[in-house]
């Protein structure tokens, strides 16, 4: 698909994301207020009961492994907070296109996604808007890392993640968004 969308010109991103149900960014807190369906109430509770908590513990294990090993040659937005189940693996890029170029041809499905957005502060309180967040996320890329992937494929991300950075005429741990962000997301 990824190929196939290179050739076309189409925006895989946007293709994806334009297929699966979500919200609308209009009106976001209005949409989510909505009593869920029955079908969306069964699959939660078929959810629930199948919950398997040492696929959590793997999935959070299998990230540790990547920031673990990248260390200091990347930034991962969020790392310092406690207890991670690691659902998404963001990783700050300066330039995050060339970044996912990258991911992609070396086989790896990354996106900066869609779905996340930054909340902007209520009317007439511009001294709570998220500047910095929504400067970060701009560079914000997600990484495939789950526990079905093998260990040697996690090794070649890594691997990919880190010749990257070190390519990379900017260095992430040396230029963020805002001066006060490097503080608030280092690992």
């Amino acid at each position: 698909l990824a190929t196939a969308c290179r050739c076309l010109s189409v925006d895989l991103d946007r293709l994806v994301n334009g297929s699966v149900r979500g919200f609308a960014r209009q009106d976001l807190l209005a949409q989510i207020r909505r009593r869920p369906c029955a079908p969306l109430l069964a699959l939660l509770a078929r959810r629930l009961r199948r919950f398997d908590g040492r696929r959590l513990e793997a999935r959070a294990i299998a990230a540790r492994q990547v920031l673990e090993r990248l260390g200091e040659k990347a930034l991962f937005p969020g790392a310092a907070a406690g207890d991670h189940t690691h659902w998404v693996l963001p990783v700050y890029a300066p330039q995050p296109q060339q970044l996912i170029k990258r991911l992609r041809e070396a086989g790896f499905d990354c996106t900066q996604g869609q779905s996340l957005c930054v909340v902007s502060a209520p009317p007439g309180r511009p001294d709570l808007e998220p500047y910095d967040a929504r400067e970060t996320m701009a560079g914000v890329v997600f990484l495939p890392c789950y526990p079905e992937m093998s260990g040697a494929e996690r090794e070649r991300l890594i691997h990919t993640l880190a010749e990257y950075f070190e390519q990379s005429a900017e260095t992430v741990c040396r230029q963020t968004p805002h001066p006060s962000v490097r503080a608030k997301v280092a690992v």
